[in-house]
């Protein structure tokens, strides 16, 4: 005989698990152990053993000839056993098996019964619904609910754990209608739902916004006796929120005690944050003052509501009020409090204030995150405090936080913007020493700061690093590159990129047109403004009102009035309307150029079309 304690469970759990134990050598060795010890059968650590053990998916083949092993002998698979076997079929997404075990149960000298039944019925919703993202599967659903008749079938009574778990599976896939047949079935055959049957589909119903069929469940539950109770109420009052029925919601949650419930902690922070939401500040202070005197402490989600909502209707004192009440409560803020506030603040341009919180985060023992230094950098970048961003950055390696692709993208972004090229192309380098690689649009950013600092050399190597990487250049990044040269006045070289485009099979857009329109009568290549508008039309993308806005703008400052009058004329010509750029830019061109008639006629065009 085996002892019969602790230890031995624990090493023979091992054994199952281990990876070298087969299948058949788990069956086997569970065998052995069975005939020593009787209480191994129940022992529910071992049942979760062998369940691991025979569903890994390198054993998975061998399940049915090792299960087969059972079949003569006296030694057969407890209900713990199937149990935890077909729990983890579930999760192992391998629902047929499961479905196969439990109608393989007789030959396996074990009988069916309404908790393997249940047990199954929840694997196929499991199976069912978990689809990384994907939608439910109809087919494992249509399984699911044909399956109480197979359980009649098999001389089993479905109960009302199983008509809850159909209930539930069919909420969680959005198949309300249906669940709501499921439950008139159950009440036809006698099985009476109880209030969490009740407030399960009233909560499905209210979060797919179907409010007037939430709430006809209520008469059926007066109808049988069950009576609504916080969750329930807390589901409709929440739903009521969100679809913005804040009236409604209000007195439903003053109605909620009149009917013998007592909001909790839910009802309260939902009816804080859908008030919040609703910009309705002083209801949902009262609502504050309400939960307080009925004894109901706010928790951190009540508070991090309370914050989050105040802050976004611009209430950044009072919010800051709560935080210090929410510390003198003990109810520390956490990281995700102090973000809220920071993020808030930053937004605001009260970047001072965001440090102050920063350094009381810090002193209440509250480690920043991630989130928190990458908004606080990025809040410095954009408010042109360079030297504090850097000096922030550095401090929040030196405690350990290290900084991800999104840190390090928003960092150069930043330092971009700043015009401080050479400390983004070293942030750029710590990046990649530290494994991070830069995505075309980094690189796409760094090329336009590259343009604008007149760095044309280091655009090409840049170019270059991004093609080793496989990152072709796009049209955003060829359209960066031509302004650039442009703006420098690298005609030539932006005509080059032009032509090197088309050859990479990168289609250029009216921007690339519009871009190169305006640069070329910039430098006063009129000449070669017409050949860019010919390429225009040859691959498909005609002028626009844009286009002809900008030649007539250029043309206007180079006093080519004549030249003006017979773009804005070919414009019209090719049915492109004239908008209020073009004839604001053509009447101050023409006063300028003491063209007063013409003016005047200009003007009268105006006065025609409104």
């Amino acid at each position: 005989m085996l002892p019969e304690n602790g230890a031995t469970s624990h090493v023979l759990s091992l054994v199952l698990v281990h990876p070298r134990t087969t299948a058949h050598a788990a069956i086997r060795l569970l065998q052995w152990a069975s005939s020593r010890s009787s209480s191994l059968d129940e022992d529910i650590n071992i049942s979760e053993a062998l369940a691991i053990s025979l569903t890994h998916p390198h054993r998975i083949t061998d399940l049915w000839s090792a299960l087969r092993l059972m079949e003569d002998s006296p030694f057969s698979l407890s209900y713990p056993h199937f149990l935890q076997l077909i729990r983890h079929l579930g999760k192992a997404g391998l629902p047929s098996h499961a479905k196969h075990l439990v109608f393989s149960m007789p030959l396996l000298s074990c009988c069916q019964n309404l908790v393997v039944c249940n047990y199954l019925l929840r694997a196929l919703f499991e199976c069912a619904l978990n689809r990384e993202g994907m939608p439910a599967s109809l087919e494992l659903i249509n399984q699911a609910l044909a399956f109480p008749q197979q359980m009649l079938e098999m001389g089993l009574q479905p109960n009302k754990s199983t008509y809850a778990i159909l209930i539930y599976g069919l909420v969680k896939a959005k198949k309300l209608k249906r669940a709501l047949i499921v439950l008139n079935e159950m009440e036809s055959v006698g099985c009476r739902p109880d209030v969490a049957i009740y407030t399960m589909l009233i909560d499905g119903l209210m979060k797919s916004g179907d409010i007037n069929r939430a709430f006809d469940v209520l008469p059926a539950m007066e109808r049988i006796g069950c009576n609504p109770n916080t969750t329930t109420f807390t589901s409709l009052v929440d739903g009521l929120l969100k679809a913005k029925k804040i009236s409604k919601a209000f007195t439903l949650f003053l109605m909620m005690e009149r009917m013998g419930c007592t909001p909790d902690i839910s009802t309260f922070t939902s009816m804080i944050d859908g008030l919040l939401k609703a910009k309705e500040i002083r209801k949902a202070l009262d609502v504050l003052t309400m939960m307080e005197s009925r004894g109901c402490r706010p928790n951190m989600v009540t508070y991090n509501s309370l914050i989050n909502g105040l802050l976004k209707a611009g209430e950044v004192t009072k919010a800051l009020i709560v935080l210090n009440e929410m510390e003198k409560r003990g109810c520390d803020p956490n990281t995700r409090t102090y973000n809220i506030i920071i993020h808030a603040l930053i937004k605001a341009e009260k970047m001072s204030m965001a440090l102050t919180v920063l350094a009381g985060m810090e002193r209440s023992g509250c480690n920043p995150s991630i989130t928190t230094f990458s908004s606080l950098i990025d809040g410095l970048l954009k408010d042109k405090k360079v030297s504090k961003a850097l000096i922030l950055f550095t401090e929040m390696q030196k405690r350990g936080c290290k900084p991800d692709l999104i840190t390090y993208i928003n960092v150069i972004n930043g330092l971009v913007k700043a015009k401080e090229m050479n400390k983004a192309l070293i942030v750029k380098s710590e990046m990649e020493r530290m494994g991070w690689h830069p995505n075309a649009g980094t690189y796409n950013i760094l090329i336009d700061g590259l343009l604008k600092a007149n760095e044309i050399r280091k655009v090409g190597i840049i170019l270059a690093e991004m093609e080793s990487r496989d990152y072709r250049p796009n049209l955003s990044t060829y359209n960066t590159i031509i302004n650039g040269l442009l703006k420098a006045g690298e005609i030539k070289k932006a005509l080059i990129v032009l032509i090197e485009m088309e050859k990479r099979g990168c289609k250029r857009n009216r921007n690339t047109y519009n871009t190169l329109v305006d640069g070329l009568l910039k430098a006063k290549e009129l000449s070669k403004v017409l050949i860019v508008l010919d390429d225009m039309e040859r691959t498909g993308c005609n002028p626009n009102t844009a286009t002809f806005n900008i030649m007539i703008a250029g043309l206007m400052k180079t006093k080519e009035i004549d030249k003006a009058l017979a773009v804005f004329a070919e414009m019209k010509r090719r049915g492109c309307k004239p908008d209020n750029t073009t004839f604001n830019c053509m009447i101050t061109g023409l006063l300028k150029a003491g063209e007063v008639h013409k003016a005047q006629f200009m003007q009268s065009e105006v006065e025609k079309r409104a």
